[in-house]
């Protein structure tokens, strides 16, 4: 009796929904819940994205935000993440296809010496009704590579940021070395000037105008390499930036503070033990791996499918058209496979123990990285606390002993001493500052925010 091929493939797809839903597997589940989309989490105070776009306004004054969603865009990690993650994407869109029936259409003509010719025309349909979890444990394979892609993508944002972070407090220390020397030189002109007004009243000495000249020599030495680092810094930021080397580029030099308690570490490596990405993306492989054996297990008790075929030949003999249309229900059952599938279960299983050696690694060097840079934050803010009050100092040590000297109280040994002294405060100053800001952005990576840890 013929029937329908609309008909089979509406019986096809009843008899496949209540397999679906059948449990002989603990891990199997729905089709859409196999393969859950990974989402990416809160971009805390970093907002990333806005600012990728080809066509989007450069600042005037570049902030470290501003410069580290810059450099983020241009990194190559975070770009050959992107194409991994849709790699990911699209190998779970089609993990998640293998509930639906396969349909298949194929025409021909076919011709014999003595038997004239014969055309034909058939649409087959196939769908697999029980697998056993075996396209459950594909999905949620598929679904944790994906998970995993997607964290390590953001891995990859983190180092882009802490080398953004390096990158820009560099050319900030730079700026703040070049500005500092400015004014030492500055000083050391005004000394010069004042050496010379006292040598011509007769109250200094050739040796002191010579060791004036010297010490304005110096500064300006000093003041034109201070000049050259920052423009070198200053270059390569702004080719991490996306631009010509030789781009100007202004750094905008916002406040920063150390007010407020310093944080709690314990707190933060728990925090980072939980949702640092690259802990994250060791939990989804370690998942992965965990669903190939699962599949390879399922594996040993075959495939339950059925199909359907429908289709029209023609003989050129008879020149009539006949119609076939079938419907079958099978099991394919692997009874001997020489073994391929218990080594598909032994190669997976040996490597669950490498992801759960991978993840307790991670775990490991995400503390270890959260205490080194805990610690570190702490030191620079320290250290930027006292580089201040030397600075000050050695302005004010500075201005009392030049004016001493203006007065004939002094010597000028003392002068170029203290200016020397107030010298190296502001580069150290400089340094620290720029460390300070580093360090913030820098333990917030460690812990997996994408935003600066702030004192609160």
């Amino acid at each position: 009796m013929r029937r329908p091929l609309g008909l089979l493939l509406l019986g096809l797809w009843a008899a496949a929904a209540p397999a679906q839903g059948l449990r002989l597997d603990p891990q199997a589940v729905e089709p859409p819940a196999a393969a859950a989309p990974a989402t990416a989490p809160g971009l805390d105070s970093l907002q990333l994205g806005a600012g990728c776009a080809a066509e989007a306004p450069r600042p005037t004054a570049w902030s470290l935000p501003a410069a580290i969603e810059g450099v983020v865009c241009h990194a190559l990690g975070v770009r050959r993440g992107a194409g991994l993650v849709q790699q990911a994407r699209a190998a779970d869109r089609v993990a998640g296809q293998a509930w639906w029936p396969a349909l298949n259409a194929a025409g021909g003509v076919d011709a014999r010496n003595g038997y004239g010719q014969s055309a034909f025309a058939e649409l087959r349909a196939d769908i697999v009704l029980f697998d056993f979890g075996q396209r459950s444990a594909a999905a949620r394979e598929s679904g944790a590579a994906l998970a995993a892609a997607l964290d390590a993508q953001r891995a990859e944002v983190l180092t882009a940021i802490g080398q953004a972070a390096l990158l820009y407090t560099t050319a900030q220390a730079a700026q703040d070395k070049v500005d500092a020397l400015a004014g030492v030189l500055r000083q050391a002109e005004a000394n010069s000037q004042l050496v010379e007004a006292r040598r011509s009243a007769g109250a200094a000495s050739l040796a002191e105008r010579y060791r004036a000249d010297t010490a304005t020599a110096q500064a300006r030495a000093e003041h034109a390499r201070a000049l050259g680092a920052w423009l070198v810094a200053r270059g390569t930021l702004a080719v991490a930036l996306g631009l010509p080397a030789s781009e100007v580029i202004e750094l905008e030099a916002g406040p920063v503070t150390d007010e407020g308690d310093a944080p709690d570490l314990d707190a933060l490596i728990a925090e980072a033990r939980e949702r640092h990405p690259q802990v994250l993306a060791a939990r989804a492989r370690l998942a992965e791996v965990q669903a190939r054996i699962d599949g390879a297990r399922a594996g040993r008790w075959g495939s339950i499918g059925a199909s359907a075929q429908t289709g029209r030949t023609r003989s050129s003999n008879d020149l009539q058209v006949r119609s076939v249309t079938t419907g079958s229900l099978s099991w394919s059952l692997p009874l001997y496979d020489r073994g391929v599938t218990s080594g598909r279960v032994a190669d997976a299983q040996a490597q669950q123990q490498v992801r759960q050696a991978e993840l307790a690694d991670a775990l490991a060097q995400t503390e270890a990285l959260v205490w080194e840079q805990g610690r570190l934050l702490q030191s620079e803010r320290h250290a930027w606390r006292e580089m201040r009050r030397a600075r000050d100092s050695a302005e004010a040590a500075l201005q009392a002993v030049a004016e001493r000297y203006r007065l004939g109280v002094g010597g000028f040994g003392d002068v170029l001493q203290a200016q020397d002294a107030l010298a190296q405060a502001s580069l150290q100053w400089a340094d620290s500052r720029a460390a300070w800001l580093r360090a913030r952005w820098r333990l917030a990576a460690a812990v997996g925010r994408l935003g600066p840890l702030a004192f609160e």
